[in-house]
């Protein structure tokens, strides 16, 4: 079984997330891990077991995959897909204080 988690799964854009992998490695001998943290991400993808600290810069649902590929075939052997897993809220736009009104 694949279990991965990120410290934080709603956050602004802009801030970073920590992604950790869970997963008992016995069982996928021969295999890299690979990930894909989803559109906006920095870096969008990664090797390894991290952990992985990732920053977006475009706000929305994002879904993350950790999948584990075989070393010798390329193919996939498990993979676990976290579909809108980040929330990730955009910018807050202000204006200006005009006028005699203080704060």
């Amino acid at each position: 079984m694949i279990l991965f988690a990120a410290n934080k799964t709603n956050v602004c854009q802009g801030s970073q997330v920590v992604f950790t992998n869970y997963t008992d490695n016995g069982p996928f001998f021969g295999t890299t891990a690979q990930w894909n943290f989803g559109s906006g991400a920095s870096p969008a993808t990664a090797t390894g077991n991290g952990p992985h600290t990732v920053t977006y810069s475009t706000s929305g649902l994002k879904t993350v995959t950790l999948e584990y590929v075989d070393n010798f075939s390329g193919f996939t052997v498990a993979d676990e897909i976290k579909t809108n897993y980040i929330n990730v809220n955009g910018s807050v736009s202000t204006s200006a204080i005009t006028g005699n009104n203080s704060i």
